[in-house]
Order: structure tokens, then C-alpha cells, then sequence
């Protein structure tokens, strides 16, 4: 085993995670109480989503559930926790936009009236796409790029060196396209 630092070892987030890996069932209540919400915090800064969040937060305790003590940071282990929840959470995006890539486009799919589905989440996931691409349709091209890029999973600082930009703006635009979608998404709620 390799070496592992005195104030590694005696670092709180350490000894919980040994616990973990040893076996010990109350260690995981523990990590959940005292780093839940910093995991939490992590994701969501990626994601923006709750749904996706919890989501993506059971999978990061699911992981460190099944770690062995060969798999425990060797330094930094709050580094080590932030960059394994990092990592699961770009992990989980892009699967999930794997899963949506791999549907046929909208415009590949035959006449709706020529064919009927068989499966009403085909349908159903039709419709979502074309409601998707309505609603990012009343963004510039280049705010519906840099939605597509945050919801791949990029963070604000690698969407701006693609694009060429300041994160800030990056930022700032994407929270205008959010808030524009929530108004028009209100707007129908009205109707």
C-alpha cells in the first residue's frame, strides 16, 4: 500500500472514507450528514438541475459505497471528493446525451402521418424534441450553443475558451436564456 500522509489519515473525510471501504454501514449515514450538500453543491454547479442532481448525487454515494481501501485518495481527499464528483457527473451527462444523440433526428424520422408509432415513448420523446427545439429557437444561435454546451456538461470557464469569451459573459448570457425559456414556459401556463 502506498504511503499515506499523517494528516491524511488523521483528515475527517479520510477516516470516514476507510470506514467506508472497511465495511462499516454507519460511516455512509455520516458522509451523507457531513459532505451531502458539498457534493451537492458540486453537481449542481455542472448541472443547474435538481432532478439531474439527485440523481447524479445518489450515483456519487453509490460509487464511494463501493470503493475498496486500494481506491482512497492518497492526498487531498476533499480535492479528491470534489474531482470524483466532477467526474461522475460530466460521466452521467454525457451518457445521457449519448442516449438522446443516438435518437433519430426530427428531420430523418418519416411522415408522422404515414407511420404510426408503436411506442408511445417514441412519440412521446418526438414531441419533447420538437418542444425542446421550438423553445431554443427564440434564442441567438450562438446563447442555443452555449445552452447545448452546459447541458453537455462543460462549466462556464470551457464553454468560454471554445467560444472565445469571457466566462462572465458566458454566464450572464446563459442565465438570460434561462429566465427568457421560464418566461415563455410561464406565458403557456398561462394560456
Amino acid at each position: 500500500m502506498a504511503f499515506i500522509s499523517e494528516s491524511l489519515q488523521n483528515h475527517k473525510l479520510y477516516r470516514l472514507l476507510r470506514r467506508l471501504a472497511e465495511g462499516d454501514e454507519a460511516a455512509m449515514d455520516t458522509l451523507y450528514r457531513d459532505y451531502g450538500s458539498f457534493i451537492y453543491f458540486h453537481i449542481m454547479n455542472i448541472t443547474d438541475n435538481r432532478g439531474i442532481a439527485e440523481e447524479i448525487l445518489q450515483e456519487v454515494f453509490l460509487h464511494l459505497a463501493t470503493l475498496t481501501p486500494d481506491q482512497l485518495p492518497r492526498f487531498g481527499a476533499t480535492s479528491w471528493l470534489a474531482k470524483v464528483t466532477h467526474n461522475l457527473t460530466v460521466s452521467y451527462l454525457k451518457k445521457r446525451e449519448m442516449r438522446l444523440v443516438s435518437l433519430p433526428s426530427i428531420d430523418a424520422l418519416p411522415d408522422m402521418e404515414a407511420v404510426s408509432l408503436s411506442s408511445r415513448n417514441m412519440e412521446d420523446t418526438v414531441l419533447g424534441r420538437i418542444y425542446v427545439n421550438d423553445l431554443l429557437s427564440i434564442l441567438k444561435p450562438e446563447t442555443e450553443h452555449i445552452l447545448r454546451l452546459r447541458y453537455q456538461g462543460f462549466s462556464f470557464n470551457e464553454i468560454a475558451d471554445q467560444l472565445g469569451m469571457n466566462p462572465v459573459t458566458v454566464r450572464s448570457r446563459y442565465s438570460r436564456a434561462l429566465q427568457k425559456i421560464k418566461e415563455v414556459l410561464g406565458e403557456q401556463d398561462d394560456t
